[in-house]
């Protein structure tokens, strides 16, 4: 079914300082999440990556991950799933804004297009005044 106002995603409907708002706050979520849980670009593998080996010990991370899970009672899979939620909720917004620039792709790259034949116009004209 089409939805003429976009209300299959919410975003489409956000003017764009609302839409900016709504990127900022998703990745600031992003953050925070990954700094409750010590999780980096350099620790995520030792953090969410499941301990299998019996003879070697669990990266010290990963045991302060699983801490802090049993202590706010939450599983693996809850965790990962909210991750990957919070992710694709700014690849959601980032598709957004890409849709609006596409709209308007055309009319930035016309004017661009005048503004430098207009300065160059300008310059030969500058130039034969002068010869």
């Amino acid at each position: 079914m089409v939805h003429p106002d976009f209300s299959d995603n919410v975003f489409m409907e956000l003017d764009v300082p609302n839409l900016f708002n709504a990127y900022q706050r998703a990745v600031r979520d992003l953050e925070d999440i990954h700094r409750y849980f010590n999780i980096d670009e350099s620790t995520v593998l030792k953090v969410l990556k499941p301990h299998t080996s019996k003879t070697k010990k669990k990266p010290k991370l990963r045991v302060i991950f699983e801490e802090i899970c049993y202590v706010c009672n939450l599983t693996f899979e809850e965790v990962t799933l909210y991750l990957d939620m919070l992710q694709q909720r700014i690849k959601d917004i980032e598709g957004v804004i890409n849709h609006h620039f596409d709209l308007i792709r055309e009319i930035i790259v016309n004017k661009k297009r005048k503004m430098i034949k207009d300065k160059l116009v300008e310059t030969v004209m500058r130039k034969e005044r002068k010869a």
